[in-house]
């Protein structure tokens, strides 16, 4: 069903707001007793662990602390570290654990985002029963609780700021303001991670004015900039490797594992797999083949002047599946936009079809490990995904170009 975008959000019903902050209520809930109640993902934890105590002793000296002793603990900007010093402050006077409080963030995070897509859905015309289960899904989805209240992953953190951003840009009124403040949001999320960067190219083809693009870029920029800048100025040589040698790991899944599904064996089953000289070439290049995918999708973005919305959905649903390495906290980067757009069902499959990968991944409960089972799992999840947003890019392209109006998209595809 397709329906009028809406300035203002149809308003929920008393029944339907007691729904959704039960929804919120539990999915918080829920996640605060598994991360106090476990550790979480080894190395992911370990790495935040690290980062405390380099924080403790030497802040401005971190990424030479954290990094190259063999791995990279810590390859992104520092937006994340005031949480984590916040948590270990709390952690030092409670004496609460310090694994459980370093990950309220993302579960804070995931029950903001769940929140946020059931608003956008709201002034997009959608109705109480299509917001509720939008939010159902990030509150409940096992995609999103799995990362923030086990793994120890901080993407719905990094990724909250730009939902933000497109949520507020459909409501606010065009401008430079309106570019300001969106290009803030992104550039704090960019500041946590550099993936929200993403969304300039989501915002850009709406733009009215070279003087809103410039509006919106530059604090974009200069947000994870300042975050940065007193590390590189202190350790600028460790600062830089840092990012400069940061790569996802080849064999979870996407290309990487269809290239050389044996790989899977290695993380799953701790084999030992010699890298073929595809994988290495593919891990080596890992972004400017990942650019050069993308690139496609960008250019049918800005030159058909797609909408905000359906431009965020196709751009973040591509990643995931485009990247040359996989994590499972990359679907967190997906599902909040693909949700805003409309497509509940496509979220609710992908995360019922990852539920059993992401189990044998986090948990490893089966002796040995299904390594088949999970390659076949994880390349048909990849193929129906893809065809997914291949059917999405051809709709937008047979679509008239428009000029944006500032309000986004015309239409909230809820099939």
């Amino acid at each position: 069903m397709d329906t009028p975008v809406r300035r203002a959000a149809s308003g929920l019903s008393r029944r339907g707001w007691l729904i959704l902050w039960s929804l919120i209520g539990v999915g918080l809930v829920a996640r605060t007793i598994v991360a106090f109640e476990t550790y979480g993902f080894i190395y992911d934890m370990d790495s935040l662990v690290a980062v405390r105590h380099a924080l403790a002793d030497d802040p401005l000296n971190v990424y030479s602390i954290v990094n190259g002793h063999p791995y990279n603990r810590w390859p992104y900007d520092s937006g994340f570290f005031p949480f984590i010093l916040g948590s270990s402050k709390v952690a030092n006077v409670t004496g609460l654990a310090y694994h459980g409080l370093v990950q309220l963030a993302p579960i804070v995070a995931d029950c903001a985002i769940a929140w946020l897509v059931q608003d956008h859905l709201g002034r997009r015309g959608a109705g109480e029963r299509l917001r509720l289960l939008a939010a159902g899904l990030v509150a409940l989805g096992p995609s999103f609780g799995i990362i923030s209240g086990f793994h120890g992953q901080i993407d719905s953190v990094a990724l909250l700021p730009a939902a933000l951003a497109v949520w507020y840009w459909e409501l606010a009124t065009p401008g430079v303001r309106r570019a300001i403040v969106a290009g803030a949001l992104i550039g704090l999320g960019v500041s946590i991670k550099t993936v929200p960067g993403l969304m300039l190219f989501a915002l850009l083809p709406s733009v009215l004015s070279r003087r809103e693009a410039a509006a919106l870029v530059l604090p974009a920029i200069a947000v994870p900039v300042v975050a940065v800048a007193p590390f590189l100025i202190a350790d600028p040589n460790a600062t830089i490797d840092a990012f400069r040698t940061h790569r996802a790991l080849t064999g979870f899944g996407g290309i990487s594992l269809l290239t050389q599904p044996d790989l899977a064996g290695m993380w799953l089953r701790s084999e030992t797999i010699r890298l073929s000289p595809l994988t290495e070439f593919l891990g080596d290049n890992e972004f400017p083949l990942t650019a050069a995918l993308m690139s496609p999708l960008i250019a049918l973005v800005l030159l058909r002047r797609t909408p905000p919305t359906a431009a965020a959905a196709l751009l973040w649903c591509a990643l995931p599946l485009l990247s040359i390495g996989f994590s499972f906290q990359y679907v967190v980067w997906a599902l909040p936009f693909a949700l805003m757009a409309g497509y509940l069902w496509q979220v609710a499959a992908v995360q019922a079809a990852l539920l059993l990968p992401t189990v044998i991944f986090e948990w490893n409960p089966f002796e040995p490990p299904p390594v088949d089972l999970y390659v076949a799992i994880m390349a048909l999840v990849w193929a129906g995904s893809l065809a997914g947003v291949v059917k999405l890019a051809l709709r937008l392209y047979r679509e008239r170009s428009r000029i944006a109006t500032g309000h986004g998209d015309s239409m909230v595809r809820t099939w």
